[in-house]
């Protein structure tokens, strides 16, 4: 049996290894030129983990030294909420609780399939019968085509045509920072406050995911690492000295965010001028 996978996201990798260790032969049909640092950071709960201990990478994931042990809850003025202790989660579940950063965890699954297995730079514009039709009329033949390929799947808008993505009402800002003594040791932090939350989480190797979610009606745009429009924007900031003018009014809630501390100034800055911003309009999953 081959089994033809669109979409070489977390989802299509993690299906190539599962069906994998069944002895099933795959094959990954991928629209990006090459598999690599995509988005900021995920956070792995317990059910992910033991779903990672099913497909025999569970070790390499918890070896990324990012366990989360807890959460501490503030408001805007950083007056102290509670404290989510994630210890007894991890006991029932018999599994820790993990932030990685995106890049380290497609590696993960990378590692675990053949070269062959993987094909970039093919984008997909839906299927006839059991075989993946590409935008250059090239058909991958398999017995079986699943579609892992994201919430703007070209093979669920086949089968379901009226599965619409709906936007949820609020934005979200991601971003990757690198420093030493940010947080205690495995603790997380959210904060919340006047329409948003905000919160840098561990990631392993003294680096920090962090996002920040706003309500807002009306869409973002999404800057991608690489593409000309992000190039221009560094280019130009660098130039002018400037952070990076993707949106002020980004800048000034997290200058606000607890009365002004490394919070908005050292951990967002610091992000804007040697990563990027991600400002990316959350859509809801279709409906069934």
């Amino acid at each position: 049996m081959r089994v033809v996978i669109v979409g070489a996201g977390i989802g299509g990798l993690a299906a190539a290894v599962a069906l994998q260790r069944g002895g099933v032969e795959t094959l990954i049909v991928g629209r990006a030129a090459e598999i690599g640092e995509v988005g900021a950071g995920l956070s792995l709960w317990s059910n992910a983990i033991n779903a990672s201990r099913e497909l025999g990478v569970e070790n390499k994931v918890l070896a990324s030294d990012s366990v989360v042990g807890r959460i501490l809850s503030q408001t805007l003025t950083g007056r102290h909420v509670g404290v989510t202790d994630l210890s007894e989660i991890s006991r029932s579940a018999e599994a820790a609780c993990v932030c990685i950063r995106r890049a380290a965890l497609y590696q993960i699954p990378l590692e675990k399939l053949p070269s062959s297995a993987v094909r970039t730079g093919m984008r997909c514009i839906g299927f006839e019968g059991w075989a993946a039709v590409l935008e250059d009329g090239q058909r991958i033949e398999g017995d079986i085509v699943v579609g892992a390929d994201g919430i703007f799947s070209v093979i669920r808008d086949q089968l379901d045509g009226t599965a619409e993505p709906g936007y949820a009402g609020y934005t979200c800002w991601r971003g990757i920072y690198h420093g030493q003594g940010v947080l205690p040791e495995r603790t997380s932090l959210l904060g919340v406050g006047c329409g948003s939350q905000f919160g840098p989480w561990p990631c392993g190797a003294g680096q920090f995911y962090w996002f920040l979610r706003k309500n807002s009606s009306r869409r973002g745009s999404k800057a991608k690492p690489g593409s000309p429009r992000t190039s221009a924007i560094i280019r130009d900031s660098q130039r002018s000295g400037r952070i990076l003018q993707l949106d002020h009014r980004l800048l000034e809630v997290l200058r606000n965010w607890f009365m002004g501390s490394w919070l908005g100034k050292h951990l967002v800055e610091r992000t804007f001028r040697e990563l990027i911003l991600y400002r990316v309009p959350t859509p809801q999953p279709p409906k069934a």
